[in-house]
This record gives C-alpha cells, sequence and structure tokens, in this order.
C-alpha cells in the first residue's frame, strides 16, 4: 500500500488527493502532507471537513451559533427575495373595469399595460373575471388605473419584503428565522 497525500491551498483548504501508486503526484504541486489510510478514507468521506493546518491535518470547527444564525438569516433573505419577485409577477386586481378583475404581471404584461395606458385610443388587455381570461377593452384612463394597481401590488410586496428582512436581520434564533414567512400581502 502506497504513501496517501493530501494536497492543500494557502488557506489550508484541501484540494485534491493522491496515492503514489495508483495516482503520483505531479512533481509541480507543493503543499502536500502525508496522511494515514485512515485519515484518507475520513477525508474522503466526509470532504469540506478537513483542513489543513501547521502542517497537519484538522478537523474543521463546527459552527459557532452566531455564524448559524448569520447562515440561516442569509438563506431566508434570499427565499424571502425570491417570494417577493414572484408575488409581484403572480398578478394582482384592479378595478379599472368598474368591479375586481385580476390582470397578470409578468414583464411582458407590464410592459403592454403600459403600453395601452400610453395610448389615448387605449386598447386591449388581458385580464380575467369569474375564471374567463379574455381581451378586455380599456380606455386610456382605465389602462392607466390598471397600472396604478399594478404600482400598488409592487409597493405592498416590496414594503412587506423590507418588513420581513427586517425581521429577519434582528431575529436571535435560527428557529426565529426559520419561522418568518411569506404571505402575498
Amino acid at each position: 500500500m502506497g504513501k496517501k497525500l493530501a494536497v492543500y491551498d494557502i488557506n489550508g483548504n484541501i484540494t485534491a488527493f493522491y496515492d503514489n501508486i495508483d495516482s503520483p503526484i505531479p512533481a509541480s504541486v507543493t503543499n502536500v502532507i502525508e496522511i494515514t489510510q485512515a485519515q484518507w478514507q475520513t477525508c474522503v468521506s466526509e470532504p469540506g471537513q478537513w483542513y489543513v493546518a501547521s502542517g497537519a491535518l484538522a478537523q474543521v470547527p463546527p459552527p459557532t451559533a452566531a455564524q448559524l444564525l448569520a447562515t440561516a438569516q442569509s438563506t431566508q433573505t434570499v427565499e424571502l427575495t425570491q417570494a417577493c419577485a414572484n408575488a409581484i409577477i403572480s398578478g394582482f386586481t384592479s378595478n379599472a373595469l368598474g368591479s375586481a378583475y385580476i390582470y397578470p404581471s409578468t414583464v411582458t404584461d407590464q410592459a403592454n399595460q403600459n403600453t395601452v395606458a400610453d395610448c389615448p385610443s387605449g386598447g386591449l388587455l388581458w385580464c380575467e373575471s369569474n375564471g374567463a381570461w379574455a381581451f378586455r377593452q380599456h380606455t386610456q384612463a382605465q389602462a392607466q388605473a390598471v397600472v396604478t394597481s399594478f404600482a400598488s401590488w409592487l409597493n405592498h410586496c416590496q414594503s412587506q419584503l423590507i418588513a420581513l428582512t427586517t425581521k429577519v436581520n434582528t431575529a436571535t434564533s435560527v428557529d426565529a428565522v426559520e419561522a418568518i414567512a411569506w404571505v402575498n400581502p
């Protein structure tokens, strides 16, 4: 059985493993330590859990409570931001036609709504009432009311994201962070 070797970078992170019989180490490689068969098996079965410190193999210490909290906060913020983005393009309600209609709000839908709102003669907008989707005629004023309704929806979503992100950033435990969830406003 040949020597087992671990190659590491300047920060001590293990970057490769070599066996001087089956996979000889290239001559140009520096920062190498010899490790035991048991260490080899542990390092290979638990990647990312080991590093080199002062020329010896060492196990990565478990994260501190502060590190776990920071990771949870970062993860939750990403999830809330994505939920907000999804909500913004999920559609909104407007009473522009005199009663509640649902309008789509993807980027293309927003552009179409703004185009009709800018047109003096108005135009057709895609909307839904009682489960029936159709292109319905809108005057310019009605289309502008649709755009205003979307802006209100957008602002509600963004305001909720700010409030939830503030809660996440001030939470003092991982459980408290993970309990903060998006619900469409």
